[in-house]
């Protein structure tokens, strides 16, 4: 990309800039999924104690609630 836009070159920029678009579409996609999955194992009392344990993580951490959900999607919760 840095290349791209030093060289100003419009049509590699711009191609990718669309993979990074649907790439960002994709995560959001599986993170839905996933999401969607999670509604239908756990009941809502769990679902709200797993909340809340994730904000006082994000607190704690300095971190968003978002950043700790893809840390448990991407990486299975394993802090690196």
């Amino acid at each position: 990309m840095q290349t791209a836009v030093q060289n100003n070159d419009n049509a590699a920029t711009e191609r990718l800039l669309v993979q990074l678009r649907e790439g960002f579409r994709q995560v959001a996609q599986g993170r839905e999924t996933f999401l969607d999955q999670f509604d239908q194992v756990l009941q809502p009392a769990q679902r709200g104690r797993l909340f809340l344990s994730l904000v006082q993580q994000a607190r704690d951490s300095g971190r968003t609630v978002e950043q700790l959900v893809d840390n448990l999607l991407t990486q299975g919760g394993q802090n690196n």
